[in-house]
């Protein structure tokens, strides 16, 4: 069925292309930027069978955005670019949407889990880029650790969390922590998924996060941010019953592959880069521990955009949706790059596998909301974390604070 509708898509776009008229031979040439090796590109692109040829550019992820940015400033950005979908809105003023004759709101339902629904597509249900992969928050566990506390299972939802952290987290006699259980708690500088965590638990709580129109954040203005907001300091609080991490630690990654903290949250980005780090310690996956009886995941997802600088943007639209929203594109890229596919199918297929399950299946259970600027608010949520935790701020004046700053963004 799938396949009839990836094999419909492309009729369409030959049809929006061409008026309904056999094509005529032209030369298009598309370059597309990423931050995939080189390798996994030029894998994936077995699954696209357009006209165009298809040129690739591989920037290193921790300058990637500054370099498009520069780029497409200059005038001299790519046709289509790889883009997080929690940064789409960034580039709003620099991409085409796609043709809604070919992407309407049903087709995007039909092939894609709400998250993607909620990054890729505006109000009107026009999809501004497809995603070529979903990752998703799971919970990484050191299984000798847990073993040794006489923890049978790792904690399916909070409460379980709390009362695994107060077996694992060791303090002396002067209640300072010298053994902590879990990496979470604390700002960015020792805990890199820390705002995801805290972002996560916000929606698990049923904090409304923004606006319906996308342009206001709102999670301040209610008492589930709050309730949220501080559930998560208080692993970082002395005084709690649940401390277990503290700014003077260092970093969690490092802490986790060193088999000195039992308990880490990541994506599957994540796991790779520990399980490289540490390839003798018992690494096991879990999924996200949950709040309520409905699973509410938090995703990271990487897609395809078109740029407005593109001169062929038909045919860049053709390349992404047969990369992202086909049959043989979506597979080959799950396969040559290992990333938790972003379509249906494929999650279904993958559901059950040992490697990638947990993370296909919390996709389907994922959910999103319009950010501004991705790295920006993740910096902003940090800054009201290291606000509470020095003292400067009380919880609910830094989350005001931290919304409103969120909110300038939407305006520049």
């Amino acid at each position: 069925m799938l396949a009839i509708g990836a094999a419909m898509l492309l009729g369409l776009i030959i049809l929006f292309m061409t008026g309904g008229k056999n094509p005529a031979p032209v030369a298009v040439n598309l370059t597309v930027w990423g931050v995939d090796d080189e390798s996994v590109f030029t894998t994936a692109l077995s699954g696209y069978v357009g006209p165009a040829s298809v040129r690739y550019k591989k920037i290193p992820e921790d300058s990637y955005r500054a370099t498009l940015l520069d780029a497409l400033a200059a005038g001299e950005g790519p046709d289509v670019f790889m883009v997080r979908g929690e940064d789409l809105y960034k580039y709003r003023n620099k991409t085409v949407p796609a043709p809604t004759s070919t992407i309407s709101a049903a087709v995007m339902d039909s092939n894609f889990p709400t998250a993607v629904i909620q990054e890729y597509t505006d109000m009107n249900g026009q999809a501004w880029g497809l995603p070529l992969s979903l990752d998703t928050l799971a919970l990484f566990y050191n299984k000798d650790a847990l073993e040794q506390a006489g923890i049978v299972f790792p904690p399916a939802n909070w409460e379980d969390f709390q009362a695994d952290v107060r077996i694992l987290a060791k303090r002396n006699a002067n209640n300072q922590l010298v053994s902590p259980a879990a990496g979470i708690g604390g700002t960015l500088s020792t805990v890199p998924i820390g705002t995801d965590v805290l972002m996560a638990l916000m929606m698990q709580n049923g904090t409304t996060m923004n606006s319906k129109d996308g342009l206001e954040a709102t999670f301040a203005k209610s008492s589930e941010g709050l309730k949220a907001f501080n559930y998560y300091l208080q692993f970082a609080n002395p005084s709690s019953p649940y401390y277990t991490w503290n700014e003077n630690l260092g970093s969690a990654p490092s802490l986790f592959a060193g088999g000195r903290l039992p308990l880490y949250f990541g994506y599957r980005e994540d796991y790779l880069k520990l399980k490289a780090a540490a390839p003798y310690l018992a690494i096991k996956v879990a999924p996200m521990p949950q709040a309520g009886e409905y699973a509410v995941n938090y995703p990271r997802t990487w897609g395809l955009a078109v740029s407005k600088q593109s001169k062929a943007p038909s045919y860049a639209w053709d390349f992404v949706i047969q990369m992202a929203g086909g049959t043989n594109g979506p597979r080959a890229y799950m396969a040559a790059s290992g990333r938790p596919p972003a379509i249906k199918f494929l999650m279904n297929e993958k559901k059950g596998d040992l490697d990638l399950g947990v993370f296909a299946l919390q996709g389907l259970t994922a959910r999103a909301w319009r950010q501004p600027d991705g790295d920006a608010v993740r910096t902003i949520l940090s800054d009201a974390i290291s606000n509470v935790l020095s003292g400067a701020r009380d919880a609910q004046r830094a989350l005001s604070e931290a919304e409103g700053s969120i909110n300038a963004l939407y305006k520049r």
